[in-house]
């Protein structure tokens, strides 16, 4: 991507409140940027690149610290990276030079705006590249799709409520290894627009922090 000496880092987000003052949130998504490089669906991850390192430490993968009452109350399991809490250590060891974020926007870090476009344009590039994995996946994802509408088609009938069809189709999806589908993100006026989503493989073998 062009890089030198800049860091890049890219923030996975974060879990974003109900409105009505609770601890409950709405369901999380991962910044694509960071799931693409990473395959990893959950909050508060970074994924750091350095220029400077060789290749094998080149990039980190700093995923969040897990609480117990998060393992007891949303079943949530410690990732595989190094803890996201070392993320200020490892900036700190390179302290002075230039950081280009990624993905969620991450607290307290100041990118030059012009440095993020011209990335972020060569990262989309670069995305439009498929390997034979990525080709497979969109494979199965489409014959997924094409038998949750397949089987939807069944049940439709005077009568039948449009919930009872999306247990139906969303059903079919999984049975064909989808992940999730995108049916709590549809509007009134996009109904043609349903699909499922596959878990993806990460690109990348970050290490541990250096």
């Amino acid at each position: 991507m062009g890089l030198s000496d800049e860091l890049l880092l890219i923030g996975a987000g974060e879990p974003i409140p109900l409105p009505d003052g609770s601890d409950q949130t709405y369901p999380f998504r991962a910044h694509s940027e960071y799931y693409y490089l990473t395959g990893i669906d959950l909050p508060g991850g970074v994924l750091a690149f350095d220029p400077r390192q060789h290749s094998s430490n080149a990039w980190v993968s700093f995923v969040a610290d897990v609480t117990e009452a998060e393992k007891m109350w949303e079943g949530r399991t410690e990732g595989v990276g190094t803890p996201v809490s070392r993320l200020e250590a490892w900036l700190g060891r390179r302290r002075g030079r230039s950081i280009i974020n990624l993905g969620a926007q991450l607290r307290g870090v100041r990118s030059d705006e012009g440095d993020i476009v011209r990335v972020r344009e060569q990262f989309t590039h670069a995305r439009r590249s498929k390997e034979e994995l990525e080709i497979g996946l969109l494979r199965r994802a489409a014959a997924a799709t094409a038998a949750g509408f397949s089987t939807v088609r069944q049940h439709i009938a005077s009568g039948v409520t449009e919930r009872a069809l999306q247990i139906e189709l969303e059903a079919e999806f999984f049975r064909h290894g989808a992940d999730r589908s995108d049916m709590e993100r549809l509007s009134a006026r996009d109904q043609t627009r349903v699909c499922c989503i596959f878990p993806r493989a990460p690109r990348l073998n970050a290490t541990s922090s250096t």
